[in-house]
């Protein structure tokens, strides 16, 4: 192959192992032998199979990442969440990929927090991220994460315009994707701040209640 593949064509192919012509690639290559191999008989549609597969593209994003080949790690990090959303380390490598590409700033700050408030392997490392006994902006250290997203914020909220229209960076700033933004009254249409609020009163992924013993 001339490139290491994305995870849509990687896991339809079985989980075959990778052979790239890059040179930098082949310890990543190395380091993700073992577990193609786990999935080269595993379906990857069965729910019992899920946190299997997601382990797999978790540990596929954390090989691109200590590689500093960010976008990748950002891809598959994303995909490991799609079969298993609590997985760690892929939260983990999307809020770091995010973080260097100094985009979607608003996810990784999200990610961050949710892995800092547990107790797993990358709580303390994400809780130096993001400088916890610091409230107000102006003294965050530079370069800081939370600092450079309410400074990024901060810029696109002159705009009184529609600032989170579909072409706006507004929307990388927060981690808005085509979904979001359809659900939105004005499809994107709308102020930051006044889009903020509405998707504030969304309710929460995940969040289920019961009624009768069902959940609803």
């Amino acid at each position: 192959m001339d490139s290491l593949p994305k995870p849509t064509s990687w896991l339809q192919g079985g989980g075959a192992c990778v052979v790239a012509a890059r040179a930098d690639a082949w310890f990543i290559v190395d380091s993700v032998a073992r577990l193609s191999e786990a999935l080269r008989d595993v379906d990857i549609n069965a729910d019992n199979n899920k946190q299997k597969v997601a382990e797999v593209c978790a540990r596929f994003a954390l090989a691109f990442l200590n590689a500093d080949r960010l976008e990748e790690a950002w891809e598959w990090g994303r995909e490991a969440q799609t079969f298993d959303n609590d997985n760690e380390i892929a939260q983990w490598c999307e809020a770091e990929a995010n973080n260097k590409l100094d985009t979607r700033l608003g996810r990784a700050v999200e990610l961050y927090r949710g892995l800092a408030f547990g107790s797993g392997n990358y709580a303390n490392s994400a809780r130096s991220q993001l400088n916890p006994g610091i409230i107000a902006v102006a003294q965050l250290p530079p370069g800081s994460i939370r600092r450079r997203y309410w400074e990024q914020r901060a810029e696109l909220s002159k705009d009184k315009g529609n600032v989170v229209h579909r072409h706006s960076r507004a929307k990388d700033l927060k981690g808005f994707g085509p979904e979001t933004l359809r659900k939105l009254d004005s499809q994107g249409n709308d102020s930051l701040d006044a889009t903020l609020r509405q998707v504030q009163l969304w309710p929460k992924p995940g969040k289920k209640t019961c009624d009768g013993g069902k959940l609803i």
